[in-house]
């Protein structure tokens, strides 16, 4: 697999994020900060997906997160 692709798995995660989003939005009586906050969120859980590329596109700089406490992405110098 080429490293700078998503996968098949990361590729179905964004599309049920995506489901997620739509399916949020249709429900009736949002709080007036609700869409930000959510487009705020839904970008968070998208760079971790997007983490997952960098980690197999540069394995030399970044480590899966497993090896560390789980409050970073690359190594420190």
């Amino acid at each position: 697999m080429e490293p700078t692709v998503l996968t098949e798995g990361e590729k179905y995660v964004l599309d049920l994020l995506s489901d997620a989003s739509r399916a949020f939005f249709k429900l009736p009586d949002h709080h007036p900060s609700d869409k930000q906050e959510w487009a705020h969120e839904m970008h968070l859980l998208q760079q971790r997906v997007m983490c997952r590329m960098a980690i197999r596109a540069h394995p030399d700089y970044f480590t899966p997160m497993q090896q560390f406490d789980g409050s970073e992405c690359a190594r420190e110098s």
